[in-house]
């Protein structure tokens, strides 16, 4: 599935998600850089993969997400508590 459209992102973040959710975390992951293809500054993508990273011993890459989630919302705490 090629994402081209922007409206599209919902549904994919959404696949993503609920891959996320069941443990399916390399698909949830795929889905999560699809969107980041599209939109590098994608929020929820953004936050989404720093939670994965973080869950699969990423720490670094983890940090790095975490720190671009932060630049776009300085005030989310969910970020600033991961």
């Amino acid at each position: 599935m090629i994402v081209d459209k922007f409206s599209d992102l919902s549904a994919l973040l959404q696949e993503g998600l609920k891959f996320h959710q069941s443990g399916r975390l390399e698909e949830a992951r795929a889905c999560y850089q699809r969107i980041l293809a599209v939109d590098s500054k994608h929020f929820d993508a953004l936050q989404l993969s720093a939670v994965l990273e973080k869950q699969l011993g990423r720490h670094e890459v983890a940090l790095k997400l975490f720190d671009q989630a932060l630049s776009i919302s300085k005030s989310n705490a969910a970020v600033f508590y991961n």
